[in-house]
């Protein structure tokens, strides 16, 4: 037997987040019997356990491989902890260990530059270290983008910090360890700073900027331990200076500049009046570069564009080697797609996404620092020829575990598998976004609350959810209950022709997430204490629609707001009009339904005895109510038939028993009006086959799941598509792309096929 993957709080070794609550968890693997005998967990503040802090009692038959505890612990300290299981014989795990943030009483202050301008600012302060240092650790955080470093060596391996979050309600701190970094006498702590979505142009139509704040800043601490026992603080103050940088722009949308060639002025240093309150340890998973992808061909195109093919579709950037000659000029474009055998970005609207090196002729290696990319093939310019094994792709994403896995016969069906677990990969950086290449990449609830399934059958999704709903539940406190269609949700004052989305909310499909979501995930971890905390989500958001409810003529149906629908859907006889043709009325009280028995199944594992039977109450008549308005007395629907219609029927049970047989018939008749092809949008799609399966119609599932021409799943595969489409047609027959005003090749919502796969395929 051996026990292996042990996590804290679903994160290996977490250095300085928040540990208000603690989910201990580990897997064993090669047990002999189908429980344990014993199980035990033990935490010490020493490697060798002589300080033991928590000593669990030795469970019998305890069969769960995580255990929820309640320790007091102390700030700036690394806790170490195992777990010892016994089946015929006795197993202790290796042990592992995690570390708590500093108090929450800031010695530092915040620190800019006085003129704000084009380039990025490094800020730096010379310190001296005369001793032996034990540890030393960096407790940080930079608006809107930062990077570290001691003695010019960049701290930790994390990108894009402090991440995404709703940085006017909290800022989540970092944690680096910088023991190795510090030497004898003179070192320098320096930061760069960048703009990303705090400052620089972000949303969509066009964007935004300084949405959150217009000053680039950082507060930090370094923290050093020496060996004789003496400490040693520096913090950010007016001793520390400031300089331009070579990075001349950065944008999310747009790219990096870096300018190797221009003089470097210097910069005047000053405080910034900015609150300590929403300074906090980190929830999120840290950003990483988690793969290296190496290009597979050079494409010399008609327009004599010298053009990388990376073989599939990545989130992150290039980085590239040059030899040392003159000055160097590059520039690198990102897209998706070539059309006619020439580069095409257009479908990522406003969006430049380039990256523009302009060097002064030094052998070195080049990344862009502030920005990421979506793409797949690189037009190269400003090199009269181009050596692909010089230019590597790095994967940019939340560094979450891959946890399950599968692989079929049929090798197209394996192929649509890796598209689904990919477009998760680039989606999932921070927070969970709709598409990482043109001007958009926001966290739309919409779409998580369909793939959210999918997402934590492919990947422990757990700490990265839970960072997601804490920011949908901090940004719903504003609303009243309602949910946001992203999250975080940037408050744009409203102008005249504003998009809807920036100031409107509430909405069915995508404000279920916030009950829909939170039950997916504990589904899958069984971490009571996570849902204990987004219960509250789950029931703001339950009450939010019961009184939007009440105020319609009919107290359990939704009926009364404008609502999206099945988006995206092919029924509605207009491809261009993204609303399908169910009721959207109809879906907004079917979803009412679900949040409800959401909410009564939430309550009744955690004991909530009243709320439960409220919730049971309030789902039994939104049931009534809805058989009786939307179904007949055989369970035909009444108007507005559908595959969307009768799938979410049947998913959510809102019939009677006997009606089953004809909705049976109905259901099938509905395939058979478009040739056995699917015609949904994103509810549809997410639960089109699990309805066919509940039904006793596996036969029809697997028909969708293999048919290859329009519209289908692997009718995308045979295209070449490396992710998940965001439309159907996304692609032509002939390759050209059917549109630009809202077309990504990396959208996974319909990838959401394979937690149907996950649960009925493989059972």
């Amino acid at each position: 037997m051996k026990i292996l993957n042990l996590c804290t709080n679903h994160l290996d070794r977490p250095m300085g987040y928040n540990f208000k609550s603690l989910h201990l968890s580990w897997k064993v693997e090669d047990a002999q019997g189908c429980t344990d005998k014993h199980t035990k967990v033990v935490v010490s503040e020493d490697d060798a356990f002589e300080n033991i802090v928590y000593e669990s009692q030795e469970y019998v038959r305890y069969g769960m491989p995580y255990m929820d505890i309640d320790i007091s612990l102390k700030p700036e300290t690394r806790y170490y902890w195992k777990v010892t299981v016994e089946d015929d014989a006795s197993v202790a795990s290796a042990s592992t260990w995690f570390e708590t943030g500093k108090e929450n009483n800031w010695q530092g202050q915040w620190i800019g530059v006085k003129t704000q301008t084009v380039s990025m600012p490094e800020i730096y302060r010379y310190f001296n270290a005369e001793k032996k240092v034990k540890s030393a650790r960096l407790y940080a955080y930079g608006l809107g983008l930062y990077e570290a470093y001691i003695n010019d060596e960049k701290i930790g391996d994390e990108y894009l910090s402090p991440g995404y979050h709703s940085y006017d309600l909290m800022m989540e701190y970092q944690t680096f360890d910088a023991t190795d970094l510090i030497r004898a006498g003179e070192n320098k702590l320096s930061f760069i700073l960048g703009d990303g979505w705090y400052k620089g142009r972000f949303v969509f139509e066009g964007g935004f900027e300084n949405i959150y704040g217009d000053e680039r800043c950082v507060i930090a601490e370094l923290h050093i331990k020496y060996e004789d026992g003496t400490t040693q603080v520096i913090a950010t103050d007016e001793q520390f200076k400031a300089k331009e940088t070579v990075i001349k722009s950065n944008s999310i949308y747009d790219g990096e500049v870096i300018d190797e060639t221009a003089p470097l002025e210097e910069l005047t240093l000053k405080t910034v009046d900015m609150s300590y309150e929403l300074l906090q340890p980190r929830l999120n998973p840290p950003i990483r570069a988690v793969e290296k992808i190496e290009a597979v061909s050079l494409i010399n195109s008609e327009k004599g564009e010298l053009i990388i093919d990376f073989g599939q579709i990545i989130t992150g950037w290039v980085t590239f080697d040059l030899p040392e000659q003159g000055e160097y000029f590059v520039k690198l474009q990102y897209g998706e797609v070539l059309q006619d055998g020439c580069f095409y970005n257009d479908n990522l609207r406003t969006a430049k996404q380039e990256f523009v090196y302009v060097g002064s002729g030094a052998k070195k290696n080049i990344r862009p620092h502030f920005t990421l990319y979506g793409f797949r093939y690189v037009k190269v310019e400003g090199l009269d020829s181009v050596d692909i094994t010089n230019f590597r792709a790095l994967r940019i994403m939340s560094d979450i575990k891959t946890t399950g896995k599968l692989i079929t016969s049929n090798e197209k069906i394996n192929k649509l598998i890796e598209n689904s677990v990919r477009s998760q990969k680039c989606n999932f950086l921070d927070v969970p976004t709709d598409c990482p290449q043109r001007d958009e990449r926001m966290g739309w609830t919409g779409d998580i609350c369909v793939f959210a399934t999918t997402a934590c059958s492919n990947m422990d999704c757990s700490a990265f959810i839970h960072h997601y709903m804490v920011n949908m539940r901090k940004e719903q406190e504003l609303l009243n209950g309602s949910i946001p269609f992203f999250v975080p949700y940037p408050k744009i004052k409203p102008f005249d022709g504003i998009n809807p989305f920036l100031v409107t909310n509430g909405a069915s499909t995508w404000g279920d997430a916030a009950s829909v979501v939170p039950w997916e995930l504990y589904a899958h971890n069984k971490d009571i204490k996570m849902l204990r905390e987004h219960y509250k989500t789950m029931k703001a958001w339950g009450e939010y629609v019961a009184k939007r409810v009440a105020e319609h003529t009919n107290h359990f149906l939704w009926q009364n707001d404008m609502q999206l629908g099945d988006w995206l859907a092919l029924d509605n006889g207009n491809i261009n009009n993204p609303i399908g043709a169910t009721d959207t009325n109809f879906i907004a009280s079917a979803y009412f339904y679900l949040t409800a028995m959401n909410c009564y199944k939430a309550a009744k594992k955690l004991g909530y005895i009243d709320e439960k039977n409220r919730w049971g109450d309030i789902a039994a008549n939104v049931k009534e109510a809805f058989i009786e308005e939307y179904l007949d007395e055989s369970g035909k629907i009444k108007e507005n038939e559908t595959q969307t219609a009768y799938a979410v029927i049947v998913a959510f049970g809102l019939y009677r028993e006997n009606m089953l047989p004809t909705i049976r018939e109905k259901f099938k008749e509905m395939l058979s009006n478009y040739d056995n092809h699917l015609s949904t949008g994103f509810v549809g799609t997410r639960y089109l086959c699990d309805a066919l399966s509940i039904c006793g119609l596996n036969e029809l599932a697997y028909t969708l799941l293999l048919n290859e021409d329009y519209p289908s799943w692997l009718r995308e595969v045979n295209m070449g598509a490396t992710t998940i489409w965001e439309r159907w047609n996304s692609l032509e027959d002939d390759g050209h792309i059917s549109g630009t005003g809202m077309n990504s090749l990396n959208h996974y919502a319909y990838g959401c096929v394979v937690g149907w796969m996950y649960e009925y395929m493989c059972g």
